[in-house]
């Protein structure tokens, strides 16, 4: 075992930044690989503090990496609409109502629903937006936006904001979509079920 060098801890910092954040590692886990990575090396194992530091700055490289290179394919007429959204005027198209839940199945619900879907798919939002990442990548830039308020949205900088609504955009689509269609099923459901006495 032989003692830590500032090049081991920048090599360290690559490796995390480089392979491990990509997989969409929670901060326990990827501090815990990282541990790992340096036993295998036969390197002193840094401080706590010093491994906090590590993690912490290959995450945010990352981060800004991949919404560095998402940003780059969003064309400036799209970067308008993101920024009307977040404006958050419209209760259907804005940050807030894109965040709500379907709520249960009646005609309103089930319109304001497709009208959302309407709008993201109108959005027409590039393919790769998340390259070099996975589902739990996405997830997480997600819960990110899902846990800011629009005026919070609106504070990040230009290109990087536009990049980070995108993809919660992209992965509220989904969302969206399979609440419409439960939605639609358990209308038809319902439906069904009151129909019944009648055609007895």
């Amino acid at each position: 075992m032989r003692r830590l060098t500032r090049r081991d801890l920048a090599d360290a910092f690559a490796f995390a930044a480089d392979e491990l954040c990509p997989r969409g590692m929670t901060p326990d886990a990827l501090m815990e690989r990282l541990i790992s990575w340096f036993f295998e090396h036969k390197i002193e194992c840094p401080s706590e503090d010093e491994l906090i530091r590590v993690t912490g700055g290959a995450r945010r490289r990352f981060e800004e990496r991949v919404l560095d290179a998402a940003g780059g394919l969003l064309p400036e007429t799209l970067k308008a609409v993101l920024d009307a959204s977040l404006a958050d005027a419209d209760p259907v198209t804005g940050l807030t109502g894109l965040k709500t839940d379907p709520g249960k199945a009646n005609l309103e619900n089930i319109l304001t629903a497709a009208k959302r879907l309407e709008f993201l798919r109108s959005l027409a939002l590039p393919a790769g937006l998340l390259a070099g990442g996975n589902d739990a990548v996405s997830r997480s830039f997600r819960g990110r936006v899902a846990n800011e308020t629009p005026w919070r949205m609106r504070q990040h900088p230009a290109g990087r904001r536009h990049a980070l609504y995108a993809l919660f955009l992209a992965h509220r689509e989904r969302e969206i979509t399979d609440g419409l269609i439960d939605l639609l099923i358990a209308a038809a459901i319902r439906h069904t079920r009151k129909a019944r006495p009648a055609m007895s």
